[in-house]
């Protein structure tokens, strides 16, 4: 395949790279004292971690900034785009310790046995308590050795051993990722370009400032909480941390311990009893639902999988005998309980027991109305969830109702499953009245309601279940129990409380789903001594819903910022591995601060970051290890002098005095920040809402609390991107890096693919086979505009037609909606307007023009406005057609969004639209006609002038409707006009009055409300006259009759004559003479 065009394209992008660097045209500052003030526009995008290259993810979202930045630049405003490099937190240091293990246990470069390439590595450790504890790998399955994954990023094997360091992946990612969006094109001032951690001493100090910040206002405290934990690290692991299973968050279970009667009598347990003893034997039964143990029937476990018995300490200081899965006892060991007489390691169990050989166990369960309850066999349990003893509650359960009723009704399935009859003797109890029909059988009533006939049916049983759950906790009452009489909410309280105080249960935690750290392990639910910042906090939260209401935002990530308020809390944010700051309260000195804690304000820091990431000698470093320009020390930055900056306390001679800055310094850092902030616009990925973001507003709230015009302005959220409709992935063989994309399409082409993708939340699709088309299209726009300028003098001058105003006036409607379109963050309608219907529309008027050619000034205003519109998505394509072919002397970066030439006429778009309707269904109806006909030659446009009275009634009523629903037309739109009905809507006109009025509806949607006058805004007949040889060209029917619908010449038409309405001309062929 040939590539002279993308590499034409390529080449034109660095002509204008290069220009773009050698005039610094991205690097904006503040206005000077006495210069005028512009308005300004600051955009962010989240500092990807750089633990690799870029990639088209990340490409996809960062082009949403990128976008806007150029759009807002155009529309006169200071438009400025920073962008860091994260490096803080686990992974980094991970791999590190990874590629030195490697080459500890296999040589460098390593051998690898075959075997270790599909498997993880294990390294067992000691004991330790929790916070500092040890632990061996969990069973998160197997992940290559990392030497082999840098191997496969390009690395060159004799470069790799030095990745062992964690600094050089500071040195080796950051640089590549600046290079990767340079090509890209980007609108970053790069001088503002910055890593994390304490490498730089400057963010060290900021992060370390903001924390200190928390601490006083009481939003940090340290303590005791349950939080997602990885024993291979050591320590908590937050959703940057995490390889999957970002967002979840410790499950709360109630452990009720049913215990097993005569346990050494039993078969299942009698072989072990030298090992159980005296101890009672206890099968946990984890529950979400506490309350409803006074509805026991019986107690589910699964035969399909081995149960671990293991040793716990319980209140008293007694041990017993848990039967569980060894996920559960796992998490136990990390929450203060003594496993097997040790805490805070991963337990071995004491013996292992068939889950089938466990059916038929008599049980003793707390608070149960029958004596004895026996275990049964449940086919969906797992052993990923709860403990792998489920509690049977029929009356409240749909999944307990139909697999209890189906045991108790059908005596041969018992026979052939082996139970007892005795065994599902124990009658269903009811325990709690729901108001309504579901009344005291909620299971039962929603099971049948359904119409539920098996334990098979998963679908219809989770949504039974979520009905029920709801309106029992929030509505239902305790029929049954010791708090009989009481809400279910209230019950449940004190029943866990009645369970702990009768040490007939304990609470248990484990991740709501599973969760994988990346150093390759399981995580478990861990009780940790840690720093945490107190989200969720009463009138924090308030804060910040009250001021996400004056948020720009699109419904759906409102409601995703809301539902994220509702449920986010306690926030582990200290560390004892990994890369980043060191906690500012901890004095011991071993902690740091997490990866998602220290970057919620950076954004102010990049107001200030190039006056020290740029040296003394012009050249700029991410890590700030320099002399820089404005003279100052990393030792300067103390919190007063940030607290001057950002939040105006003190004076730059107080300051001064304190720490030795110059005062001119401090008034330059603080001018910045006053002109750039607040945030206009963050863009993100809609992963983040649910912690980043959320976050990014409560740390905005904490420090400038009573100044909420600090606060951020917008926050734009899309979905991920798919690339040929599938996730990326390299087994799949459609992962790209933003390196290959550009190596593959070009900028241009990537950027047009990305804009192309989608804007919502949902998935977006980049289509390989859309970027490579892309680059014929934008090398044949060049090469038609070339020609097109080459042969301007031949082209027509002087007044405009009636061609020249449709299609002047068409530009007008589109630079009006593209910039709408913009202002939105449309980007795919964007691309598709600009580009696409432009496109068409001037290939259109060529068309029309014919032999008349096309009018020299309007063709050249052409090339202007597709240029300028594509300006944001397209800048070296556009750079290159203003510059070289329109022969412009100033660079693109620097033009305005053009504007109209005159306001919009609805008269022109209607006759726009009428000639183009006309040709159109000519030549359908021709297409369809001429198999039956033979050749056409002759046909018939019949025009109305005026609305009937029966039109003019119906405009009547829609401008009513329109008016009444704030300029709009409601959802319902058919129900809304009917519910108006009047006497003149008869039976027989009622299906023309609503084609009618959903056309007018269609009209008002695209050109305003002139298309609710009740006179038409052009006369057909005329325009379609005046155009009249160009309707017979373009149609291809050499004889056109241009006709009033009052023409009864052709009395074959009369159906024709009825159906046409102005702006809506009907077509007709004469009969043919015999």
């Amino acid at each position: 395949m040939s590539t002279v065009r993308r590499d034409r394209l390529v080449s034109i992008e660095a002509e204008a790279q290069a220009r773009w660097s050698k005039e610094k045209i991205y690097e904006l500052d503040a206005p000077l004292k006495g210069e005028e003030t512009q308005p300004k526009f600051f955009t962010t995008f989240p500092y990807p971690y750089m633990n690799g290259r870029l990639h088209l993810g990340h490409t996809f979202s960062l082009t949403k900034c990128e976008f806007a930045t150029r759009f807002w630049r155009m529309k006169g405003y200071r438009s400025l785009w920073p962008f860091g490099l994260h490096v803080t937190g686990t992974p980094i240091a991970a791999c590190a310790q990874k590629i030195k293990l490697e080459m500890e246990l296999y040589g460098n470069p390593p051998q690898f046995p075959a075997e270790v390439e599909d498997k993880p590595l294990e390294k067992k450790d000691e004991v330790a308590t929790i916070g500092q504890h040890k632990g061996k790998r969990g069973k998160a399955g197997p992940a290559k050795p990392q030497w082999i994954i840098m191997r496969t990023m390009g690395i060159e094997e004799s470069e790799i051993p030095k990745f062992a360091d964690p600094l050089h992946w500071f040195d080796f990612f950051p640089p590549l990722a600046i290079q990767d969006l340079k090509r890209l094109g980007c609108h970053i001032d790069y001088r503002r370009s910055f890593i994390t951690t304490d490498r730089n001493p400057y963010y060290d100090r900021f992060v370390s400032w903001q924390f200190r910040n928390l601490r006083s206002s009481n939003y940090l405290h340290y303590g005791k909480r349950y939080c997602i934990y990885s024993p291979l690290d050591k320590q908590p692991c937050a959703d940057h941390d995490r390889a999957s299973g970002e967002g979840a968050l410790p499950q709360e279970y109630t452990v009720v311990k049913l215990k097993v009667k005569n346990p050494l009598e039993q078969p299942a347990l009698a072989p072990f009893s030298e090992i159980i003893g005296n101890r009672s034997v206890i099968l946990p039964g984890a529950t979400l639902r506490p309350e409803t143990v006074i509805g026991q029937t019986n107690c589910w476990v699964s035969p399909n999988f081995s149960y671990m018995a293991y040793s716990i300490l319980n209140g008293t200081g007694e041990e017993e005998i848990y039967i569980m899965t060894s996920r559960a006892a796992r998490n136990l060991a990390y929450q203060n309980f003594t496993v097997n007489g040790k805490t805070g390691v991963d337990p071995s169990p004491l013996f292992e027991v068939d889950g089938a050989k466990l059916i038929g166990l008599p049980l003793s369960a707390p608070l149960c109305p029958y004596d004895t309850i026996y275990t049964l066999p449940m086919q969906s349990i797992i052993e990923t969830k709860g403990t792998g003893v489920v509690m049977s509650v029929p009356a409240d359960s749909p999944d307990d109702y139909i697999n209890y009723v189906q045991l108790v009704n059908k005596p041969d399935y018992r026979a052939k499953l082996g139970l007892k009859d005795e065994w599902v003797a124990n009658k269903i109890v009811s325990l709690i009245e729901v108001p309504g029909e579901m009344g005291r059988e909620s299971a039962k009533y929603m099971c049948e309601k359904l119409k539920i006939n098996g334990p098979n049916a998963t679908d219809l049983l989770e949504e039974a279940k979520k009905v029920i759950y709801q309106a029992g906790f929030y509505q239902g009452v305790m029929i049954a129990g010791p708090f009989a009489g009481e809400k279910v909410s209230a019950a449940k309280v004190k029943t866990v409380k009645l369970l702990e105080e009768q040490n007939a249960a304990i609470r248990y935690y484990e991740p709501a789903r599973i969760v994988v750290s990346r150093s390759g392990e399981e995580c478990v639910v861990a009780l940790c001594d840690q720093w945490y910042i107190e989200y969720g906090k009463e009138e924090w939260k308030e804060m910040v819903m009250r001021h996400l209401k004056n948020m720009n935002l699109a419904p759906v990530v409102r409601n995703g910022f809301e539902e994220t308020l509702n449920w986010l809390a306690d926030w582990p944010c200290s560390r004892n591995f990994g890369l980043g700051t060191k906690f500012p309260s901890d004095e011991g000195g071993t902690m740091i601060i997490d990866s998602l804690s220290d970057s919620t304000i950076y954004m102010a820091y990049y107001t200030i970051a190039h006056f020290l990431h740029k040296g003394a000698d012009g050249i700029h470093r991410l890590d700030a290890h320099h002399e820089n320009a404005l003279g100052v020390k990393p030792e300067m930055f103390t919190d007063e002098t940030f607290d001057y900056i950002f939040r105006g306390r003190g004076t730059p001679e107080s300051v001064h005095a304190v720490n030795g800055l110059p005062t001119e310094a401090a008034e330059k850092m603080r001018r910045e920040f006053l002109y750039w902030y607040p945030v206009d616009l963050r863009c993100s990925g809609k992963d983040l809402i649910q912690n980043h973001l959320t976050m990014f507003l409560y740390n905005h709230a904490a420090i400038w609390p009573d100044d909420e015009s600090k606060w951020p302005r917008s926050v734009f959220a899309n979905g991920h991107v798919l690339v040929d409709n599938e996730k990326m992935s390299k087994s799949k063989g459609n992962f790209m890096t933003l390196e290959e994309a550009i190596n593959e399409y070009g900028s241009d082409a990537t950027r047009l693919a990305c804009a192309d993708a989608g804007d919502t939340l949902d998935d977006a699709n980049f289509v390989r086979e859309t970027a490579t088309g892309f680059i014929m299209k934008l090398t044949t726009v060049i090469d038609g505009s070339e020609e097109l300028l080459k042969n301007k003098r031949s082209l027509r001058g002087g007044e405009f037609n009636i061609f020249d105003r449709i299609f002047s006036n068409t530009i007008n409607t589109i630079i009006i909606r593209v910039e709408k379109y913009y202002t939105n963050m449309q980007f795919r309608n964007v691309l598709n307007a600009a580009y696409h219907e432009l496109s068409n529309e001037f290939s259109q008027y060529k068309l029309n023009c014919d032999t008349m050619q096309m009018h020299a000034d309007l063709a050249e205003r052409y090339l202007e406005v597709i240029t300028l519109l594509l300006a944001p998505i397209a800048p070296h394509f556009s750079e290159y057609m203003w510059t070289t072919v329109l022969g412009r002397k100033t660079s693109v970066v620097l033009e305005p969004f053009p504007k109209v030439t005159a306001p919009v006429e609805y008269a022109t778009l209607v006759a726009s639209r009428v000639l183009t309707d006309v040709v159109k269904e000519i030549r359908a109806q021709v297409t369809k006609a001429q198999k039956k006909r033979g050749p056409i030659t002759e046909v018939c446009v019949y025009t109305s002038g005026a609305y009937s009275e029966w039109q003019v009634k119906a405009l009547g009523l829609l401008r009513e409707l329109y008016e009444a629903n704030n300029k709009s037309f409601p959802a319902e739109f058919s129900k809304a006009v009917m519910a108006r009905r009047q006497d003149w809507m008869t039976k027989d006109i009622l299906p023309d009055v609503m084609a009618f009025v959903s056309f007018t509806k269609m009209n008002v949607e695209q050109y305003g409300e002139e298309a609710l006058a009740s006179t038409p805004a052009i006369n057909d007949m005329e325009v379609l006259k005046e155009v009249h040889a160009s309707v017979c060209k373009l149609s291809g029917v050499p004889t056109v009759h241009i006709l009033s619908n009052e023409d009864e010449t052709y009395t074959e038409h009369r159906v024709a004559r009825k159906k046409c309405r102005p702006g809506e001309p009907s077509v007709a062929f004469p009969d043919k003479k015999a």
